[in-house]
Formats: C-alpha cells, structure tokens, sequence
C-alpha cells in the first residue's frame, strides 16, 4: 500500500478551512481548497457567509498560533484595519438583563 501522501482537498474557504488547508501543506505535497464564492481582495462581506456581519474577536493565544503558521500576520492585519486592544483591560462588557 502506498503510503504516500500526495493530495489533499479542503472544502471551504472559511478560517478554518484556510487554517486546515495551511496546516496539510507541511504534510501533502499538494493542497487544493475548493470554495464557492470568489474570495475578495480585502476585509470585505461574503455572501455566503451570514456570520461575517458579526462582531469577532481573535484572542492572544489564537493571534500567536496565527503567527507561527502564517509569520506577520498581526502587522499585516493592522495595517488593513484590523482594531488592537487588551481584553479586559480596554474592554468593557455591558449586558442589559
């Protein structure tokens, strides 16, 4: 049996699917995301994707595993308005019950 491992295909071309196709890059020799609509150029709404319209937070540990996989991403993300802050100690929560 041929061990091999030659291609792998990632359906979706959501975080986690970019993240999954970048993570099988260090272990096929080939990698092919399939994703339905054209990926825009910059930080723009999908269609296909209602939850974009939605506030998102990436927290410190997942920033420095974004670093490892994909080094300067935190620059290059700021630089195309990406907002910075400290959770918790620039951050308030207001929750009317």
């Amino acid at each position: 049996m041929d061990t091999t491992r030659q291609h792998a295909i990632v359906i979706g071309g959501s975080m986690s699917g970019m993240l999954t196709a970048r993570i099988l890059s260090d272990h096929y020799e080939r990698v092919t995301l399939i994703e339905r609509d054209e990926l825009p150029e910059g930080a723009e709404l999908r269609d296909g994707t209602p939850q974009a319209r939605h506030a998102h937070i990436l927290l410190g540990k997942g920033l420095q595993i974004l670093e490892t996989l994909f080094p300067g991403i935190k620059v290059e993300m700021v630089s195309q308005g990406a907002a910075t802050q400290h959770w918790g100690r620039e951050t308030m929560v207001y929750r009317d019950c």
